[in-house]
């Protein structure tokens, strides 16, 4: 798929484990396009827009067809504060009995309004009728085509890098030494209240290739404070999900946990932000390229 002003931002909710969003058109109504040619038998289909509909703004969609638009509607969910691409906020956009054939190209236009960033999914083509292959033979299947590539399917990726957290930029967070089994220094992380501001960790990196990359965090999460510890990750600015950091029993227990993103190619961020009541020690984030 061919993506126009899009950047790809990773999600686990999503298909594929990635979507594509306009979080980088700052001006309000700044619009991009998501094309793909059809390479299926020719026929009649159902196609089918995964996309975001957030609370936080009306974002304009439409489709076309070799340059003739075929739908259009606008992401208009009231849905309480459903502001950010989750499975609450996905939704589905059919477009009935349409005649496509090969070579044909489809275009998803989407279009930024307020806080709202048209994000977007896939395309999934669902055959009504196709005309036989020249074996006498349809091929009438389902084909989803997702905006990044599945991370069981990417070529491996040769990197592998571990980053401190006394490297990392703080927000009110801390750095501390003396815990036993610390690689050097750590950064405590501490929310008092579940209102009070938000801790937060923030890495820079730069990755040899866009793709599919295993995080993970050694971390030590004290009993006495909290059952765990709900922090935000946060992939070059996108806000992707809520991380549970489980209770290690104590200070000096380390564990670690891993969430596989999709990074871009060179420079990207990692951040980490408390979200609620809780406190967690962070010695390192690993960052790993995924292997097929």
């Amino acid at each position: 798929m061919e993506l126009n002003n899009y950047q790809v931002t990773a999600g686990n909710f999503a298909s594929g484990g990635a979507y594509a969003d306009l979080l980088g058109q700052a001006t309000d109504g700044g619009s991009g396009t998501a094309s793909y040619t059809f390479n299926g038998p020719g026929g009649t289909y159902n196609i089918v827009v995964g996309y975001y509909d957030e609370a936080d703004g009306n974002s304009p969609w439409s489709v076309g067809v070799d340059g003739t638009e075929i739908d259009r509607w606008n992401a208009n969910s009231t849905n309480g504060n459903n502001n950010v691409a989750s499975n609450a906020s996905f939704r589905t956009r059919t477009i009935a009995s349409q005649q496509l054939a090969a070579g044909d190209v489809i275009t998803v236009t989407g279009t930024t309004n307020a806080g709202e960033f048209a994000r977007f999914d896939y395309i999934e083509f669902i055959p009504l009728s196709t005309t036989p292959s020249s074996s006498g033979t349809g091929e009438g299947v389902i084909t989803t085509t997702e905006v990044a590539p599945s991370a069981t399917t990417q070529a491996a990726i040769n990197f592998e890098q571990t980053y401190q957290a006394e490297d990392a930029t703080l927000d009110r967070a801390s750095i501390k030494s003396g815990i036993a089994n610390a690689d050097g220094e750590y950064a405590h992380l501490w929310k008092t209240t579940a209102s009070s501001a938000s801790d937060g960790i923030e890495w820079t990196i730069d990755v040899p290739v866009a793709g599919f990359y295993q995080l993970d965090w050694k971390y030590g999460l004290s009993e006495k404070y909290a059952a765990n510890a709900p922090l935000d990750l946060i992939v070059n600015g996108d806000r992707s999900e809520t991380l549970e950091f489980s209770n290690t029993g104590r200070w000096l227990n380390w564990e670690t946990t891993s969430r596989t993103v999709y990074l871009e190619a060179g420079e990207n961020t990692i951040r980490l932000e408390g979200t609620g009541f809780g406190s967690a020690n962070i010695d390192w984030m690993k960052v790993t390229g995924v292997s097929d």
